[in-house]
């Protein structure tokens, strides 16, 4: 599929939805709209995702994420030489021995210690970002971490080649081993984890705008409203609100379900996401 077809949103919008969301949760009752319209689509599930955002504060006195941001550039331009060379990267950088260390302990909790594939150090402003990658046989993502004098920005962010749908499992993975990071390091997170997820489904022979119909059927069944759809270069892509807890603004309205009806060189998909995709379509 060329570049320029490739659908993602605007890094302003996905900015947005970090600040505005509050934890991410769905209640007993609601309705499993991954599972409704994977039936409805009569296709397999080929991959999960989840990615979350959350920020950690350190208790311990005089930590490095206690201090000014003027302090933080003294500690940092003090930073000792780092290199890697592995099959699959080669790099030399100064970075933050602090952040290194983080993303380092969540990806041994993660269970990926002995699969990392990257480490990489870029500074950004005033900021210092710490980036480990990790890949093995059916999972793959990163960890990435980020000083400031607001505490330190955590990304973390899974794929997983799958036939079943995994999200949940996925999760608690994540939850699992900043739960034990906290635990263990004394960091108290400032707010509830914030959770993207999204399921993809290989599709056999069909026909997009049918089954995009069918889906918001689905929705419209279920009393979903604020539904939305437009016509992207390779197919559909809906956003509508389902009842849920979690939810962005699309065009003012809320929202907390997107999917894609798409098709690529290598076949047709539907890709699921809550509350909206975050990967590209």
């Amino acid at each position: 599929m060329k570049k320029s077809y490739k659908v993602t949103i605007v890094t302003c919008i996905v900015i947005l939805i970090v600040s505005s969301l509050s934890g991410f949760s769905y209640g007993q009752g609601e309705i499993d709209y991954y599972s409704e319209l994977l039936k409805e689509s009569k296709g397999r599930v080929c991959e999960n995702g989840v990615k979350c955002y959350i920020t950690l504060k350190n208790n311990k006195e005089g930590n490095l994420y206690n201090k000014t941001q003027k302090d933080n550039k003294e500690d940092l331009s003090k930073g000792l030489k780092y290199s890697i060379s592995d099959s699959k990267v080669k790099t030399s950088t100064v970075y933050d021995e602090s952040i290194e260390s983080i993303s380092l302990k969540i990806s041994k909790n993660l269970g990926f210690t002995d699969k990392i594939a990257s480490h990489r150090s870029i500074f950004k402003g005033d900021n210092n970002f710490y980036r480990m990658e990790y890949d093995d046989s059916s999972i793959k993502g990163y960890v990435e971490a980020a000083s400031n004098a607001q505490g330190i920005q955590i990304t973390i962010d899974l794929e997983e080649v799958t036939n079943c749908i995994s999200v949940d499992s996925l999760k608690e993975r994540v939850s699992s081993a900043l739960d034990k990071l906290c635990r263990e390091e004394s960091y108290t997170l400032d707010k509830n984890l914030c959770f993207y997820d999204y399921v993809k489904v290989q599709l056999n022979e069909v026909d997009a705008a049918n089954l995009n119909q069918s889906c918001i059927a689905i929705l419209k069944k279920h009393k979903a409203s604020n539904v939305h759809t437009i016509n992207i270069s390779n197919g559909f892509g809906t956003t509508a609100y389902t009842g849920g807890k979690n939810t962005v603004k699309n065009l003012g309205k809320a929202i907390d379900f997107n999917y894609a009806v798409v098709t690529y060189s290598s076949g047709s998909y539907l890709i699921m996401g809550r509350p909206i995709l975050t990967i590209n379509y």
